[in-house]
């Protein structure tokens, strides 16, 4: 890997609000992805430090991307969103 990362592989998620997203979205920039469950110690551990990211390194083209596929919408908003109040998907 070089200083310009990796490619972005195509993707289309849902939202915590239904909206459909996608790579797209998230060309040309970089883009930090965490996957991640609800009762995972280290995910939970983890999270202040990628909103912290996510603030910190907005105006420099990064985004952060927390993805979590298993798990019912309303748990991940109750048990990430709400709880770590993240400025980010």
């Amino acid at each position: 890997m070089d200083s310009k990362g990796m490619e972005l592989p195509d993707f289309t998620l849902v939202d915590l609000e239904g909206n459909t997203i996608s790579s797209e979205d998230f060309k040309g920039g970089y883009l930090v992805i965490h996957i991640a469950t609800t009762w995972c110690p280290f995910c939970n551990a983890e999270a202040p430090y990628l909103e912290e990211l996510a603030q910190n390194y907005r105006n420099k083209n990064v985004k952060v991307l927390i993805i979590d596929v298993k798990e019912p919408a309303s748990l991940v908003k109750e048990k990430l969103q709400d709880r770590f109040n993240f400025s980010f998907r």
